[in-house]
């Protein structure tokens, strides 16, 4: 019977060096090879609903484009052609987004991963309402039901995750929030806690909803409503991985951030951060939404371009030079809600 031969490090100590040398000069190769890991977005694609023509459509920038300032081209496709204001991810990768005030759309992960070969996809399934009048913002709770701000109504509407998994239909939202005294609501966004937390462009406010507002069809007075005399118009919000909430406001040309204890309790609490725009950065600044990293990135609805600032840039108040700054004719289209989702 033959023996296995034994080599330790003791018995050659030059010959492990040499192995272990050999390992990381291959780990180093290969990364050279396969290129560094994007910075921004990690791998997701940044998503845009575009809210008005030539293309009323949806754009998705992959983590390549979001890579450095420039004008890329990014993958557009149109739904029937109607105004997007409004998209979110499911938690299966399906694509749901608002046509024009008064219908939701869902896009699956096939027909997305495949606009390359088809950039005009019929939606998987289509829901209306008698209740829809001037939708806007989305978003999902934990559980999985939809929501959406019906701006006119000043009314967030809930549709089931079992209303959405029955595809095709004319329904009535599973739950009708009214906001009393509010104006003209946009977006929509739950924190942690499963709160959420609305913004009123005309009214210039902020609302929170606490989770137990949330269960059923009634009118209520918001739990915490926050009227910061730096609002003006304010766009959408979004909650940084500290708990802290940010917002932009398109007349003042500025984002802000309101710390996790400001915001408790009704006021007009002072900004932590503001950020203002140097030269077109800042423009009309309206869609909202952080990446994997931790970065911050804005959408303008003035001239359609893309801002990004990284997480050292939104420590404090200034007026830095986006990170990156994307320009092009395809981002032209007013855009409304961003997030980020799956790059297909």
């Amino acid at each position: 019977m033959k023996t296995a031969r034994v080599v330790g490090f003791e018995r050659n100590p030059l010959g492990m060096i040499e192995r272990i040398c050999l390992a990381l000069l291959c780990l180093a190769i290969a990364k050279v090879l396969m290129g560094a890991a994007p910075a921004s977005g990690a791998s997701q694609s940044l998503w845009v609903a575009n809210s008005d023509a030539p293309d009323e459509a949806v754009q998705e920038f992959t983590p390549a484009e979001l890579l450095m300032t420039g004008s890329p081209s990014p993958t557009l496709f149109e739904i029937t052609g109607d105004s997007v204001y409004g998209l979110a991810f499911d938690k299966t990768e399906d694509l749901w987004t608002e046509l024009n005030g008064n219908q939701i759309a869902e896009t699956s992960p096939t027909q997305l991963a495949n606009l390359g070969i088809n950039d005009t996809p019929t939606p998987v399934a289509f829901i209306t309402s008698s209740s829809f009048v001037n939708l806007a913002g989305l978003t999902f709770d934990h559980k999985g039901n939809l929501w959406a701000a019906d701006a006119k109504l000043g009314a967030v509407d809930e549709i089931s995750k079992k209303q959405l998994a029955a595809g095709t239909a004319s329904l009535t939202p599973a739950i009708i929030v009214t906001i009393s005294d509010s104006n003209y609501i946009n977006f929509i966004t739950f924190d942690k806690s499963g709160n959420l937390w609305v913004s009123d462009e005309d009214g210039d406010r902020v609302y929170e909803l606490k989770a137990k507002q949330l269960k059923k069809t009634r009118t209520v007075t918001p739990a915490v409503i926050l009227s910061s005399a730096t609002f003006d118009d304010p766009g959408q919000i979004a909650f940084d991985g500290g708990g802290n909430l940010w917002i932009t406001n398109y007349y003042g040309e500025t984002v802000q951030k309101f710390s996790k204890k400001s915001i408790k309790k009704s006021g007009s609490p002072s900004a932590a951060v503001t950020i203002s725009g140097t030269g077109d950065s800042l423009n009309g600044p309206w869609g909202l939404a952080f990446d994997a990293s931790g970065n911050l990135w804005i959408s303008n609805y003035n001239d359609g371009s893309v801002s990004e600032f990284s997480t050292s840039q939104i420590k404090s108040s200034g007026d830095p030079t986006p990170a990156v700054h994307l320009t092009n004719t395809g981002t032209d289209y007013f855009p409304y809600q961003i997030t980020f989702g799956p790059s297909f």
